[in-house]
């Protein structure tokens, strides 16, 4: 029981990291040169939505 929480707990902070590092990106593309740093995030953001649901399609393999 401690160990599904645990776990449940970690897969949790570990969603609000992938969801929140782009929000940060995108905070700082607004200083400087934005057009370079807005591709960087669209990139980013690309990158996060192949990486979800890579893990939602293992996670339905696996259930």
């Amino acid at each position: 029981m401690i160990i599904l929480v645990t776990a449940t707990l970690c897969r949790f902070i570990l969603t609000l990291k992938v969801f929140t590092a782009p929000l940060v990106l995108l905070a700082e593309s607004n200083r400087g040169d934005s057009s370079k740093k807005k591709k960087i995030v669209l990139t980013t953001l690309k990158l996060y939505r192949v990486e979800i649901s890579i893990r939602l399609d293992e996670e339905a393999e696996n259930a």
